[in-house]
């Protein structure tokens, strides 16, 4: 998927397919593979490990960076981006060890 449309993607799962500024915003919190990632959501660390490729210690680490970070929150399915575009904000309350409960 080309850079822009990873970007519009993650900004219509946040509700807001037709935002000009927030895949701009996006673009400069998130690199094109970490968005690629955070569009498999939710799912464990196994899984998407098993998806990606890469090694489910590195996946872990992505997952609880994009939690410190307010990209993510965890939920019984696994670690899930945000729903709205205001839980971004949100999500980055949350203890940073929430994620390995």
């Amino acid at each position: 998927m080309k850079d822009a449309n990873i970007y519009m993607e993650i900004a219509t799962r946040l509700n807001q397919p037709n935002s000009k500024i927030l895949p701009r915003i996006l673009r400069k919190l998130i690199s094109p593979s970490d968005a690629n990632l955070l569009l498999m959501l939710p799912a464990e660390p196994a899984v998407l490990a098993k998806q990606t490729g890469l090694d489910e210690k590195i996946v872990k680490q992505k997952l609880q960076e994009f939690l410190e970070r307010g990209l993510v929150f965890p939920t019984s399915k696994g670690p899930q981006l945000a729903r709205d575009y205001t839980q971004l904000h949100d999500a980055h309350t949350l203890q940073p060890r929430q994620m390995d409960r």
